[in-house]
């Protein structure tokens, strides 16, 4: 309760972007929940009614967009965040989420985004989906994390015959349940990642690592360490 009524007082809040978030996307007997609270620095595009989703019980501003995270963060980031879903794509939301500022929130091109229960995310994370992107539940992601599951251009591969032939420029990416994701990491396209597991501050994780409580990372990530646990 303290933390819903230290919300509306913070300057960042907005009434007006809260109460259009709400009431746009959601049917009036969960918009009248307020289940989204969204900050005065966050750019809305998109995100028409039954393009995002909330499964299961619905409590006020469970769904928090642009506030809190890390003050040494906040200085080296833009101000502004972006929260962008196409019409024909679906954001889903399991639970209770928390997006810091400065994040850049991206589903396109008829993707799926599934967020977990207990997601959070620090100041600056970025993640763009164009082909479909999962979280378990009570992942952490810390500072300046990008996730993404598309390589943004496509590449192609010259065959025998001397023709060009495209590469897959897209694949899902699947986080499992309890994985802490630490600053200034990237997730790219096709990457599966066990649950309980930690990938350590600037990793680029290129390859899958389906195993549970791993410690990974490195660039490009390997296996450091097996048979870890973390709390928050």
């Amino acid at each position: 309760m303290f933390k819903k009524i230290s919300l509306l007082w913070t300057g960042r809040f907005s009434f007006i972007k809260t109460l259009y978030l709400n009431f746009r996307l959601l049917p009036f007997k969960s918009a009248i929940r307020m289940p989204f609270a969204v900050s005065r620095r966050v750019k809305i595009r998109g995100c028409s009614r039954g393009s995002v989703i909330i499964n299961g019980p619905v409590h006020t501003f469970m769904i928090s967009l642009g506030f809190g995270g890390s003050s040494d963060l906040i200085a080296y980031n833009p101000k502004t965040s972006i929260l962008e879903v196409d019409t024909d794509c679906r954001l889903v939301f399991a639970g209770k989420a928390h997006f810091a500022p400065h994040f850049n929130l991206l589903v396109k091109h008829g993707a799926t985004m599934t967020i977990g229960n207990g997601f959070s995310c620090n100041n600056g994370c970025k993640l763009s989906c164009v082909s479909g992107i999962t979280f378990g539940e009570n992942c952490l992601l810390g500072g300046d994390v990008v996730v993404r599951d598309s390589d943004g251009h496509t590449v192609f591969s010259r065959t025998e015959d001397a023709d060009f032939t495209a590469q897959p420029d897209r694949k899902p990416v699947l986080i499992g349940d309890h994985v802490w994701i630490c600053n200034k990491s990237d997730i790219l396209k096709g990457v599966t990642i066990g649950n309980d597991c930690v990938v350590s501050y600037g990793s680029l994780v290129v390859k899958s690592f389906e195993g549970d409580h791993l410690l990974i990372g490195g660039t490009p990530a390997k296996i450091l360490k097996e048979d870890i646990k973390w709390e928050r």
